[in-house]
């Protein structure tokens, strides 16, 4: 185990930020105040069970098969649905979504941590699981003065994979042109952080107090209750 870091690489959620509330009406009444062609029968009631409904189909078994589903994919399985059309870019909607429904609040001791890391030359960029793109997530993270600590964020939104398959891990391994041992992955999953990140020979650390998942066994980390926590 290395000593010190070449580079530090976060997940996002629940290591960077956390959810403080979301709302998925207010999230698609944003989306339908953008529609160039909106019928006459489609309800702010009617878009969000449709939202659901997809989600239970295809959301929530991201993780059993490590294949992601786009934002965008997510909103023509809905809008397309009612005949509503758009004429805006779909990363502009993409985004005005998340401003709407999504609100986080930043770790406790994540800045001065992140600051620390950067005092001392540590290479830092974030390696997410989510639907969204890098521009969505560098939006939020600057909301929370932390998006300039970050050299890149690869989502798996951007790839079609997620963790804890090891190729995330590689291509962000890849564009910090660093082999993987040099390299911490701080996430607060076991099974898609920390297994990801030991698959390729990085050293993980598992932020929190989550308890282990039963499936998960014999996956060494770093374990750190909360950012303040972090090795020295």
């Amino acid at each position: 185990m290395p000593l010190k870091p070449d580079a530090v690489l976060c997940d996002f959620g629940g290591t960077l930020v956390e959810e403080a509330g979301y709302d998925l009406h207010a999230g698609n009444r944003w989306v339908l105040s953008r529609a160039s062609v909106l019928p006459a029968h489609v309800s702010l009631d009617a878009v969000v069970a449709r939202a659901q409904q997809i989600a239970q189909q295809v959301m929530t078994r991201r993780d059993e098969t490590q294949v992601e589903t786009p934002w965008p994919a997510v909103a023509r399985l809905i809008y397309d649905h009612f005949g509503v059309e758009f004429q805006d870019d779909i990363r502009d909607l993409e985004l005005g979504f998340w401003q709407a429904s999504v609100h986080t609040r930043a770790l406790p001791g994540v800045r001065e941590t992140l600051d620390r890391l950067a005092s001392d030359g540590i290479r830092m960029a974030v390696v997410s699981n989510t639907s969204f793109t890098e521009r969505t997530l560098r939006a939020e993270l600057d909301k929370h003065g932390l998006g300039g600590y970050f050299e890149f964020i690869v989502t798996s939104a951007e790839y079609s994979i997620r963790k804890p398959n090891r190729l995330l891990f590689e291509i962000a391994a890849t564009r910090l042109g660093l082999p993987p041992s040099g390299v911490w992955f701080v996430g607060d999953r076991l099974d898609a952080d920390v297994v990801g990140a030991n698959a390729v020979g990085m050293t993980s650390v598992m932020l929190g107090t989550r308890a282990p998942l039963t499936h998960v066994k014999d996956q060494p980390a770093i374990s750190i209750g909360d950012w303040s926590a972090w090795p020295h």
